[in-house]
Formats: C-alpha cells, structure tokens, sequence
C-alpha cells in the first residue's frame, strides 16, 4: 500500500492551495511510501486559489450543494 493521494481541509472561506500543497509535500516525506506523483485536493468553504495543474479544489457547495 502506498498514499496516492494527499489532502487537506480547511474551515477558512478562502485558501491558498500553493501553501497547503506545500505543506502536504513537506509532510508526506515523512511518509513509508508514498506514489511518485501523489494526488492532491485542498478543501475550503468558499474559494480555493492559486491551484496548479494535478490539484483539485473541492468546496463546501461541491460536498453540500450550493
């Protein structure tokens, strides 16, 4: 088995996805195995910016509807 996908959920209305996916990678080294390009989503309730290719916003309209 190994973590094919590393994600984060965040309260605040907005996020900045380049900081908590900067965070997963820094944690995910301390990881026995992870994939070589894991997946990534960063949650948030209103708003997940600066996303790069391969990151998947998910918001709170997305999981309860808008």
């Amino acid at each position: 088995r190994e973590a094919v996908l590393l994600g984060e959920a965040k309260w605040a209305r907005s996020v900045d996805a380049r900081q908590v996916v900067a965070g997963l990678e820094r944690g995910s080294r301390e990881l026995p195995r992870r994939a070589a390009t894991p997946a990534y989503v960063v949650c948030a309730r209103e708003d997940v910016h600066g996303r790069r290719p391969g990151v998947t916003a998910v918001t709170a309209a997305d999981i309860f509807g808008s």
